[in-house]
């Protein structure tokens, strides 16, 4: 459903489209296809109407997917949102889950939403035809003719939304969140945190910025001047505490771009702190996905000075009682190899750890800090098509079989990149 709306002050528009997002429908409960969801991690998915304004000043109604994670207990933990990046098929992933950063948060407290933005896998307003019929909320532009300020509205709107969600919630306390985004997500973190949100304790942007095309013009984003002058705007009027981290292959936005990004915006008077990071992978942009292990330190450092740095642990593993966890011939989903290599690496490996598989019959594991699982999980679901749920935490299995639903032992081969994901990160 469309409508043209009259112009407004971008602040208006933010809080006129979060309450409108509660007002037209409730909230309710997903159906996504997943078989399974991380109950260590309390995972709940939620379809969250919402209303976006686009570049030319029409409004856009859709269901936003909201991903959920919680600690035990009955809180009230404070809020951290985490914002997505822009894929280049802008179908996949289904709902982004963002398990690594959302386990670390988790444990250190907060309560986690992720959301799905319209225009994205199950939140497409449009899921199915061709792309270039479908309606993107937060296209930009030609490369040549860039509206940034417009394109970075309806994102903006929907964190304001999930803020409003999150209130209705009996465990949470929102009147304390932190905000996390990466590439795209990081840019509207950023132009969030200069909104001056009541109750923003800190944010962190993770190689943020827009116009960025690794094929077409790598490491050279469209009219980065423009960016130069969003984040000079943005710095007169943020003075929340935040982090930026960036890598020096970043194939979206070379180094010197993201560092004239934040000379820009600290010139306004912003207190930040810019971290980069030597070479990450083949692309430094996607630290945040894969690079639990160089960023940690950096967001335990953060997180102390915003008085988060006590993480409270997760409940301990609860066997299942679906399988010892020396079954090997148990373990669904795998095939003869995966089992004998991949799960046999981690029975030798020493505790905490972690062990994750997916129905596609891709798998991962993790062990030797306390966010084993989260890694575990992380690893797999960069590989898997299908959300990956942990089988196997420290000694005991925690996998439970679907009810009513005989569990196959045996898939066939995972395709050969799968074998990337026999790498345990160090």
């Amino acid at each position: 459903m469309v409508r043209r709306a009259p112009k407004r002050p971008l602040l208006i528009c933010l809080v006129a489209s979060a309450l409108m997002a509660l007002a037209w429908l409730p909230a309710s409960q997903a159906a996504t296809g997943d078989s399974s969801l991380a109950e260590e991690l309390h995972e709940t998915v939620t379809r969250l109407p919402v209303s976006v304004t686009l570049r030319d000043g029409s409004l856009v109604r859709g269901e936003m997917l909201l991903t959920t994670y919680r600690p035990a207990g009955p809180g009230p933990f404070p809020v951290a949102i985490i914002n997505h990046g822009r894929n280049a098929d802008r179908k996949t992933p289904t709902r982004f889950r963002l398990m690594g950063m959302a386990s670390y948060l988790v444990r250190h407290g907060f309560a986690v939403f992720v959301p799905t933005r319209l225009g994205y896998g199950g939140s497409g307003l449009s899921p199915s035809g061709p792309a270039e019929k479908q309606i993107d909320p937060e296209a930009s532009g030609d490369c040549r003719n860039k509206d940034y300020a417009g394109a970075v509205r309806p994102a903006l709107e929907q964190i304001a939304a999930t803020l409003n969600y999150a209130r209705q919630l009996n465990y949470v306390d929102a009147s304390r969140h932190l905000v996390i985004g990466q590439s795209t997500g990081g840019f509207a973190t950023v132009a969030y945190a200069a909104s001056s949100p009541a109750g923003l304790i800190g944010y962190v942007n993770f190689a943020g910025g827009v116009g960025g095309d690794p094929v077409k013009h790598p490491g050279t984003p469209c009219q980065a001047e423009r960016v130069v002058e969003a984040y000079a705007e943005y710095g007169r009027s943020t003075r929340s505490p935040g982090l930026w981290i960036y890598t020096e292959n970043d194939q979206y936005f070379a180094p010197r771009y993201s560092r004239a990004w934040f000379r820009a915006f600290a010139a306004g008077g912003a207190t930040a702190q810019f971290m980069m990071q030597p070479p990450f992978g083949n692309d430094g942009h996607q630290l945040l996905n894969n690079g639990l292990q160089v960023w940690r330190p950096l967001m335990d450092a953060f997180l102390a000075k915003l008085g988060a740095d006590a993480a409270p642990l997760l409940d301990a593993p609860t066997a299942s009682g679906y399988a010892t966890i020396h079954d090997i011939a148990r373990i669904p989903w795998l095939n003869a190899s995966a089992k004998s290599r991949g799960y046999a690496q981690f029975l030798a490996a020493s505790n905490p750890r972690a062990f994750a598989i997916s129905e596609a019959g891709y798998w991962g594991w993790a062990n030797g800090r306390e966010e084993s699982a989260g890694r575990a999980l992380a690893n797999c679901n960069h590989f898997s098509p299908k959300p990956c749920v942990l089988y196997a935490v420290d000694d005991v299995v925690v996998w439970r079989a679907p009810p009513l639903q005989e569990v196959p032992t045996v898939q066939p081969a995972p395709r050969p990149q799968d074998k990337a994901s026999l790498m345990k990160q160090p």
